[in-house]
């Protein structure tokens, strides 16, 4: 029985051609992650390592920035007798 060694070259080929797009398509997944990991992480960091004033809130993901003479600026109320 003869086989033709371009056969078999070419499954050969078409398997790692598939291993290669599945790589790929890893890969993207595992960047992906690593990046909202990074992420993640950054918040994490600046919540330990931060000044209290720039810290985040538990509900919310933006620096709590609380000056008051600020809010009262931007707030007036009426002035009590």
């Amino acid at each position: 029985m003869n086989t033709d060694p371009t056969d078999d070259i070419y499954k050969r080929y078409v398997l790692l051609e598939n291993e290669n797009t599945n790589l790929k398509n890893e890969y993207a997944v595992l960047q992906s992650e690593l990046i909202k990991t990074n992420a993640t992480l950054e918040i994490y960091k600046q919540r330990l390592f931060c000044k209290k004033s720039e810290r985040f809130t538990d509900d919310d993901e933006t620096p709590s920035l609380f000056n008051e003479a600020e809010f009262e600026a931007e707030n007036p109320q009426a002035e009590e007798p």
